[in-house]
């Protein structure tokens, strides 16, 4: 089974082209790097990921002041 998470966002995550918004995938001590440009594209990415794997916790994004003005945060009532 497959353990997805949501990345933090590292400095060195900056320098790579083709994302704002990333998490992974781990397996067996297998890694793969996910990013997309869109937000609400990586929360569907995470959620079927998630549900796919049948993993037992839920992730969570990781919470920045940024995520605060979001899509996602204003659809939540935040």
């Amino acid at each position: 089974m497959a353990l997805i998470t949501w990345c933090k966002l590292f400095p060195w995550l900056l320098d790579l082209e083709g994302g704002r918004f990333f998490f992974n995938a781990v397996k067996e001590g297998d890694s793969v790097l996910y990013a997309c440009n869109d937000e609400n594209e990586s929360h569907l990415w995470v959620m079927a990921m998630y549900r796919a794997t049948g993993q037992a916790h839920k992730p969570t994004p990781p919470v920045t002041p940024a995520a605060k003005n979001s899509t996602i945060s204003k659809i939540q009532g935040g």
